[in-house]
């Protein structure tokens, strides 16, 4: 507010700006869109917004109903000093609400305010003096010019809760990420000309956009989202624009607005995320990498900018790297689901690779159940590796088609130690145990697999363990 000010200390940067102008500043350190749009000390942010003059009028006018209340009581003779003293009390009590909160921007505060500022003004010592009407024609002119005023502001009224109600629909469904509700809700407003969020701090057409990116219909997005010039440093336009630019395979468009986003808020992940993905697929990997990398040594806390990081290095081929910097995403989040399935995923490619004709072979064969065949080729893919747990599976499944169920336990059970543990392997491997006649094995798998959800599993407990 002091760097504001001192930019603007005359005029201010606009009754309302402050949240526009700060972001300037605060978009710089934030990462995230959760910004500080209010000051917290009306005081301040009047003063910033109106400038010196606005902000002294605004001091003002508890000064001089406050001072006024002090002339009059510690003047024996007054006798109206009863009629303002709940004014002088009442801005007094508004003044401490405006230096830590922000009453001006709520519409019951300030109607408080307005009485208290009124009366005041009505119940001063100066104001108790006879007034003598003479141009009747005027009072009534400016009475129905008042009125009119209302009925405008009534109407504008009526619009704004309107849009209220539409925008608090979807700040519900923003904050628990599930877009239920469909665009046209939004789409249909017919105060949308009022592109000013009350209940949140996005413009309208930024909930719009995000409806219709997550309908597919991405054109429309950036439709609604390019005439809109409501705040040049947010930068939710631009993210939104460049992910539906992205979405349609336009990556000129993409990268274009994504580097704005950046240039606004270098903190900001996904804007990063597509910049990289442009430069992947536009064989420029090494810038991408870099930029990333340089992210990452600002933004560690950030799990998909580590996911990004490792797709960059498998896409280069460069397995070491990319195994390294999954390791380093376990250890900062341990727990995080997509990252340990990211890392079985790399460790089974990264052994592929170098033997990817025989594997392909491989997987041929089986998808056409060509089953001798495959075998041929997976006893040679595990003569060279070890360590990959779906040729072992499908290794099994070609042993338990030519009846050799004592060799299909085995590699199940090889399979399952590498990480490999689905339900339809658990159940084959009690289909293997039922034909070697270990029944008690048997219904153990069975069990396990239905537990895990496989259909075939539940049906071979009824059938084969039953009675038993």
């Amino acid at each position: 507010s002091a760097i504001l000010f001192k930019q603007n200390p005359l005029l201010g940067v606009g009754t309302g700006n402050w949240k526009i102008q700060i972001l300037k500043y605060e978009n710089q350190t934030s990462s995230d869109f959760v910004f500080m749009f209010k000051n917290h000390n009306d005081f301040i942010e009047i003063a910033t917004e109106t400038g010196v003059f606005g902000g002294l009028l605004f001091f003002s006018l508890f000064v001089f109903l406050i001072l006024n209340f002090l002339k009059l009581f510690f003047n024996p003779g007054a006798s109206d000093i009863s009629y303002l003293f709940l004014p002088a009390f009442g801005v007094l009590c508004y003044s401490v609400d405006a230096f830590f909160n922000f009453p001006a921007d709520r519409p019951e505060m300030q109607s408080l305010f307005a009485l208290f500022v009124g009366a005041g003004i009505a119940f001063s010592a100066s104001s108790f003096r006879e007034v003598k009407i003479t141009n009747h024609w005027h009072y009534k002119s400016l009475s129905v010019f008042i009125i009119l005023l209302l009925l405008i502001s009534s109407y504008i009224l009526i619009l704004n809760f309107n849009t209220l109600k539409l925008q608090y629909i979807a700040t519900v469904d923003l904050k628990e990420d599930k877009l239920t509700h469909a665009s046209k809700v939004l789409k249909e407003d017919l105060s949308s000309f009022l592109n000013v969020s009350a209940v949140g701090s996005e413009p309208l057409s930024i909930y719009k956009s995000r409806y219709l990116i997550n309908e597919g219909r991405y054109q429309e997005a950036i439709d609604v989202l390019r005439p809109d010039i409501s705040n040049p440093y947010l930068g939710r336009r631009e993210l939104f624009m460049a992910v539906a630019f992205s979405k349609m395979g336009n990556n000129d468009s993409a990268y274009a607005y994504a580097n704005k986003v950046h240039q606004l808020k270098p903190g900001q992940s996904t804007s990063v995320g597509i910049i990289c993905n442009v430069l992947n697929v536009t064989n420029r990997r090494t810038e991408a990498i870099k930029m990333m990398e340089d992210f990452l040594a600002l933004h560690k806390t950030n799990s998909q900018a580590w996911l990004d990081l490792t797709f960059l290095y498998r896409e280069s081929c460069n397995y070491q790297k990319a195994a390294q910097t999954i390791d380093t995403a376990i250890k900062l989040f341990p727990g995080d689901s997509t990252i340990l399935k990211t890392k079985i995923k790399l460790q089974r490619e990264s052994r592929i690779v170098p033997n990817q004709q025989i594997y392909s072979a491989a997987m041929d064969c089986l998808s056409k159940k060509k089953f001798p065949e495959a075998l041929k080729y997976l006893d040679e893919f595990i003569s060279k590796e070890t360590g990959v747990a779906i040729v072992f599976a499908g290794r099994a499944y070609c042993y338990y088609n030519s009846k050799e169920y004592k060799k299909c336990i085995s590699d199940v059970g090889r399979s399952i130690s590498l990480g490999n543990a689905t339900p339809d392997l658990v159940n084959l491997r009690g289909l293997c145990f039922q034909k070697t006649g270990d029944m008690n094995s048997a219904c153990t798998d069975f069990h396990k697999a239905a537990l895990m959800g496989d259909k075939d599993a539940r049906n071979n407990e009824q059938r084969f363990c039953k009675a038993k």
